[in-house]
């Protein structure tokens, strides 16, 4: 195990398929940042480093940050999704999307954009 930052660790941003990893440690230092802004309560990653295998089973975007280590969909227990998608925002860099049916928000390193996605994921497919 090695350990990222002060509150991440690598085995948080592996493929959860084949246990690859990529990441950047820009994006790791917003998700600090992000954590910070919400009082400093522990951050679940959901999903960090996707091989194209694992993209394509989770029905990930082609072309996602996930693929290259510059994406997280993330959750704070303690925190409404509102309040973290907030704070991500106000960071000023890269995509927010706000995904409250499936309960997380998603942070990548990409142009600055906004979203709301309230599709399950049965609706996606």
């Amino acid at each position: 195990m090695k350990q990222l930052s002060e509150h991440f660790w690598d085995w948080e941003f592996r493929c959860p398929c084949c246990g690859a990893l990529k990441y950047d440690e820009k994006h790791i230092a917003i998700l600090e940042t992000v954590r910070e802004e919400c009082g400093g309560h522990p951050m679940l990653v959901l999903s960090g480093y996707r091989c194209p295998v694992h993209n394509a089973e989770v029905g990930g975007h082609p072309e996602s940050y996930h693929l290259k280590g510059k994406a997280a969909d993330i959750y704070i227990p303690a925190v409404h999704l509102l309040l973290v998608s907030a704070e991500a925002i106000n960071c000023g860099e890269g995509g927010v999307g706000l995904y409250p049916v499936r309960g997380f928000v998603h942070l990548d390193l990409g142009p600055v954009k906004y979203w709301i996605d309230n599709r399950t994921m049965k609706e996606r497919i």
